[in-house]
């Protein structure tokens, strides 16, 4: 059986991350490509937009605290969400935030 392009796998959060997620730095927009020849002529930087929902896509570097392989502890996430997302949990040490994902 062929799994359809674009198929997400329900899983719960605390599944995936037993010790949750530190976010590094700030959530930024995920944006497309830009070319030289757009750039210069001056054509506006669009960014990307979720096919299933029609969200906005941000993106975030985040570190995993129960991976214990470093190469893989850090990696970046895509967030899905009509505005900036922004960390609603303080600082655990600058600029680290605790991510919650809900």
């Amino acid at each position: 059986m062929a799994i359809a392009r674009g198929h997400r796998f329900p899983i719960e959060f605390e599944a995936a991350f037993p010790q949750g997620l530190v976010l590094v730095g700030e959530v930024s927009p995920d944006n497309e490509y830009q070319s030289r020849e757009d750039r210069a002529a001056g054509r506006p930087v669009r960014q990307r937009v979720d096919e299933l929902t029609g969200l906005r896509q941000w993106k975030g570097t985040v570190t995993d605290p129960d991976e214990g392989n470093a190469k893989r502890a850090s990696f970046e996430i895509t967030f899905l969400a009509p505005v900036q997302p922004v960390p609603t949990t303080t600082e655990a040490l600058s600029p680290f935030h605790p991510a919650v994902v809900s």
